[in-house]
Protein backbone atom coordinates (compact mmCIF):
# COMPACT_ATOMS: atom_id res chain seq x y z
CA UNK A 1 0.00 0.00 0.00
CA UNK A 2 1.24 3.17 -1.03
CA UNK A 3 0.75 6.89 0.44
CA UNK A 4 -0.25 7.97 3.68
CA UNK A 5 -1.62 6.41 6.47
CA UNK A 6 -5.05 7.43 5.49
CA UNK A 7 -4.89 6.79 2.07
CA UNK A 8 -4.14 3.08 2.68
CA UNK A 9 -6.69 2.53 5.61
CA UNK A 10 -8.88 4.10 2.97
CA UNK A 11 -7.75 1.58 0.58
CA UNK A 12 -7.92 -1.25 3.33
CA UNK A 13 -11.52 -0.22 4.02
CA UNK A 14 -12.31 -0.54 0.23
CA UNK A 15 -10.75 -4.20 0.11
CA UNK A 16 -12.11 -5.61 3.00
CA UNK A 17 -15.92 -4.52 1.28
CA UNK A 18 -14.82 -6.98 -1.45
CA UNK A 19 -14.32 -9.93 0.34
CA UNK A 20 -17.06 -12.01 0.72
CA UNK A 21 -14.87 -14.83 3.05
CA UNK A 22 -14.52 -14.55 6.78
CA UNK A 23 -11.22 -16.45 6.74
CA UNK A 24 -9.93 -14.01 3.31
CA UNK A 25 -11.10 -10.88 5.29
CA UNK A 26 -8.81 -11.49 8.28
CA UNK A 27 -6.01 -12.65 5.76
CA UNK A 28 -6.15 -9.18 4.11
CA UNK A 29 -6.16 -7.39 7.74
CA UNK A 30 -3.33 -9.47 8.88
CA UNK A 31 -1.53 -8.64 5.46
CA UNK A 32 -2.02 -4.96 5.84
CA UNK A 33 -0.95 -4.63 9.16
CA UNK A 34 2.16 -6.28 8.48
CA UNK A 35 2.55 -3.49 5.41
CA UNK A 36 1.13 -0.81 8.13
CA UNK A 37 2.90 -1.50 11.28
CA UNK A 38 6.42 -0.54 11.25
CA UNK A 39 8.77 -3.14 12.77
CA UNK A 40 5.79 -6.14 12.64
CA UNK A 41 7.26 -9.52 11.65
CA UNK A 42 4.33 -12.07 12.09
CA UNK A 43 0.93 -11.17 13.25
CA UNK A 44 -2.73 -13.47 13.57
CA UNK A 45 -5.62 -12.23 14.82
CA UNK A 46 -7.63 -13.57 17.72
CA UNK A 47 -11.10 -13.51 17.74
CA UNK A 48 -13.33 -14.05 21.41
CA UNK A 49 -16.11 -16.79 20.76
CA UNK A 50 -18.91 -16.63 23.12
CA UNK A 51 -17.37 -14.77 25.45
CA UNK A 52 -15.49 -17.65 26.60
CA UNK A 53 -12.89 -18.85 24.35
CA UNK A 54 -10.17 -17.39 22.23
CA UNK A 55 -9.63 -18.23 18.78
CA UNK A 56 -6.35 -17.63 16.41
CA UNK A 57 -6.64 -17.20 12.58
CA UNK A 58 -5.34 -15.94 9.59
CA UNK A 59 -1.94 -16.88 10.93
CA UNK A 60 1.27 -14.83 8.55
CA UNK A 61 3.23 -18.18 9.37
CA UNK A 62 3.52 -20.75 11.43
CA UNK A 63 5.34 -18.82 14.20
CA UNK A 64 2.13 -16.35 14.83
CA UNK A 65 -0.05 -19.89 15.24
CA UNK A 66 3.08 -21.70 17.43
CA UNK A 67 2.74 -18.40 19.71
CA UNK A 68 -1.31 -18.59 19.72
CA UNK A 69 -1.05 -22.57 20.29
CA UNK A 70 0.84 -21.62 23.26
CA UNK A 71 -0.57 -18.71 24.93
CA UNK A 72 -4.05 -20.63 24.86
CA UNK A 73 -2.87 -23.99 26.77
CA UNK A 74 -0.74 -21.60 29.30
CA UNK A 75 -4.22 -19.43 29.08
CA UNK A 76 -1.95 -16.01 29.47
CA UNK A 77 0.28 -14.22 27.06
CA UNK A 78 0.20 -11.06 25.34
CA UNK A 79 -3.04 -12.43 22.70
CA UNK A 80 -4.86 -13.35 25.30
CA UNK A 81 -4.75 -10.41 27.79
CA UNK A 82 -5.37 -7.97 24.48
CA UNK A 83 -8.86 -9.92 23.77
CA UNK A 84 -9.60 -9.76 27.27
CA UNK A 85 -8.74 -6.57 28.57
CA UNK A 86 -9.36 -4.81 25.19
CA UNK A 87 -6.39 -3.17 25.24
CA UNK A 88 -2.97 -3.30 23.43
CA UNK A 89 -0.22 -5.44 23.87
CA UNK A 90 3.30 -5.00 22.64
CA UNK A 91 6.27 -7.42 22.92
CA UNK A 92 9.08 -5.90 21.18
CA UNK A 93 11.21 -9.03 21.91
CA UNK A 94 9.92 -12.23 23.46
CA UNK A 95 13.26 -13.46 24.66
CA UNK A 96 13.35 -10.48 27.55
CA UNK A 97 9.56 -10.60 27.92
CA UNK A 98 8.44 -11.41 31.87
CA UNK A 99 5.23 -10.74 32.32
CA UNK A 100 3.82 -13.71 31.60
CA UNK A 101 5.61 -16.35 33.63
CA UNK A 102 4.71 -19.13 31.10
CA UNK A 103 6.63 -20.03 28.47
CA UNK A 104 7.14 -17.96 25.32
CA UNK A 105 8.30 -19.29 22.35
CA UNK A 106 11.99 -18.11 22.65
CA UNK A 107 12.00 -19.82 26.41
CA UNK A 108 10.49 -22.66 25.12
CA UNK A 109 13.36 -23.15 22.39
CA UNK A 110 16.59 -22.80 25.02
Amino acid sequence: MDGDLASQLSELARSLQDEEDFEATLATMVAAALDLIPGAAEASISVVEARRTISSHAPSSALPAAVDRMQQKAGQGPCMDAAWEKKVERVPDFSVEDRWPSPTPSRSAA
